[in-house]
């Protein structure tokens, strides 16, 4: 996508199923430029329901694949921002949130769940409402917009 281009998302739920006694739902989506062409697809999937005395974040599932630890390796180069000679293995310039209720309520809008009302969180053993996974991916858009937007933006 280029800077000022028009684009056209469009997307819905696609699927729903559920694997180790947890509700999903399939979110797909595209994004076009004005002819048409197909300039992103997205698919996401995320718990919908779980059952009551299932607490999630339990580590239910058996690890694929490596883990990725949130700390940046001693003597990592910094980079404020993204150059030609911006070194691989660079550090970005962290972003911090500071995430309310009130965010939390309006980004999972909807049924009542576990983002969403103080009840549902405690039925599912939690201390209190969390926020969705998905509000995490926004904030790491943020901090690569921030990273790669041009100078003069």
């Amino acid at each position: 996508m280029k800077l000022g281009q028009r684009v056209i998302l469009e997307g819905g739920f696609t699927d729903k199923f559920v694997k180790r006694g947890k509700g999903y739902t399939v979110l797909t989506a595209e994004a076009r430029d004005e002819r048409g062409k197909v300039l992103l697809r997205s698919k996401g999937i995320e718990v919908f329901r779980i059952p009551q005395g299932l607490v999630p974040g339990q580590r239910t599932a058996k690890p694929e694949g490596p883990s990725v630890a949130a700390a940046v390796p001693p003597g990592a180069p910094q980079a404020a921002k993204a150059s030609r000679s911006t070194p691989v293995g660079a550090a970005l310039p962290a972003v911090s949130e500071v995430v309310t209720f009130e965010q939390m309520t309006i980004f999972s809008f909807g049924t009542r769940n576990i983002h969403t009302d103080r009840e549902a969180a405690k039925a599912a053993g939690l201390a209190a409402p969390i926020a969705q996974g998905l509000m995490s991916t926004g904030y790491l858009s943020k901090m690569l917009v921030n990273f790669f937007a041009s100078r003069g933006s």
